[in-house]
């Protein structure tokens, strides 16, 4: 009962990062979480280590858990760590995918089609609304995490999961643009046609390429938040820190 609500816990939480609700620099409180997600202390304790230890959350002894501000050193290393991951997978995935594999690959990419498709406006620069946000960036998620499974490396997928969350909290939702959504549903499809094709060496190119634009948008996103005051004062974080033993998060 106690792995369950802690799994509840650690569910709850993760949606919350994924969905750009918990922004960096966020204090976690305990007592809160507990109260919106139903459960005593606990588990929402020990899904605070997990996270912690994943490098999704930071520990600052004395002050409590809190979402992680990186610098931008930290978040190159990042993307350049899912490049180097994402891309051998993808080739690993071409020989491997399945129908069922095919069908979800497909059904991300018409999601996103259908995003840009209802849309009011003709202008890709305009910020996209936050339902639209959500369900791009499930789709988006979901293309990776199928290429990732196929690759049938369970640690990689594990490792790059944490990643791409690492990253997606430092995106800002209202300034994500429908050329967004169009760019990534292009690239999307174009790995596709290429893995069709047998063209695994194209595939990997794309998708690089898709990693690096990825990376350039945050590096945009660093800068409006960070750089217009003392840059130096921004806390950094390390991937994999653990929480002092005996130290509870309060």
């Amino acid at each position: 009962m106690s792995f369950n609500l802690s799994e509840r816990a650690y569910t709850f939480m993760r949606n919350k990062l994924a969905l750009g609700e918990l922004v960096p620099g966020t204090r976690l409180i305990n007592r809160t979480l507990a109260r919106e997600i139903g459960v005593s202390l606990t588990p929402v304790r020990e899904a605070l280590n997990r996270m912690v230890s994943e490098g999704l959350l930071e520990y600052r002894a004395g002050l409590g858990t809190f979402v992680p501000i990186p610098n931008i050193r930290d978040l190159q290393e990042l993307y350049d760590l899912r490049k180097t991951l994402e891309c051998d997978a993808v080739g690993k995935a071409a020989g491997r995918l399945n129908e069922q594999d095919m069908a979800a690959l497909a059904q991300s990419i018409r999601d996103m089609r259908d995003l840009l498709d209802d849309r009011e406006s003709d202008d890709e620069d305009e910020p996209v609304a936050r339902p639209i946000f959500e369900n791009w960036r499930s789709a988006d998620t979901i293309f990776h995490t199928v290429l990732l499974r196929a690759a049938g490396n369970r640690r990689v997928m594990e490792m790059v999961a944490n990643l791409q969350l690492i990253c997606q909290i430092q995106q800002d939702w209202d300034t994500t643009t429908y050329r967004t959504v169009s760019d990534a549903h292009r690239e999307h499809q174009q790995i596709i046609e290429a893995i069709q094709e047998g063209n695994v060496e194209q595939a990997q190119k794309i998708l690089c390429g898709h990693i690096d634009r990825a990376w350039a948008f945050a590096v945009q996103t660093y800068e409006r938040r960070y750089m217009n005051g003392p840059h130096e004062t921004v806390p950094s974080f390390v991937i994999g820190a653990t929480t002092p033993r005996g130290k509870n998060h309060e």
